[in-house]
């Protein structure tokens, strides 16, 4: 049975299209032969697959508490893929804020601030409802 999308729901695509948006400025940093953890493109990808899993079962079988965890594991895999990215590109960070913003840190900075973004909205994602006949629980 198909569900009533509420605001939650639409936040959560924003968070993924976020999401998609930094894993490709990530690729495009990643093209200039320094240092660039796979790790970053793996915990990104679950991520996603668990968002759009997120998406799927709320748009069919409504919303409980397997999509609420869902919801946190997925935010928190965001914020790993964040902290994975800036770890592994701290020397390049560095240069950019200590001398200028070139053609390396553009994307850099663009890939760290769409993460950054994707957690936020993932995050206030959790406090809305997906769907708009969810059953209330305590």
């Amino acid at each position: 049975m198909k569900q009533q999308k509420a605001i939650g729901f639409y936040f959560n695509i924003i968070a993924a299209i976020l999401a998609v948006a930094a894993l490709v400025a990530y690729a495009v940093m990643a093209q200039d032969g320094q240092s660039a953890p796979a790790s970053v493109y793996v915990v990104s990808l679950v991520a996603l697959v668990l968002q759009v899993v997120t998406l799927v079962g709320a748009s069919t079988k409504g919303e409980g508490q397997v999509l609420d965890l869902l919801n946190i594991v997925t935010a928190v895999l965001y914020a790993v893929a964040l902290v994975l990215l800036a770890q592994g590109r701290m020397a390049v960070v560095v240069n950019v804020f200590a001398n200028h913003v070139g053609t390396v840190g553009t994307p850099l900075i663009a890939a760290l601030g769409l993460f950054a973004a994707a957690i936020l909205v993932k995050m206030i994602s959790g406090f809305m409802a997906m769907t708009k006949n969810r059953p209330e629980t305590l």
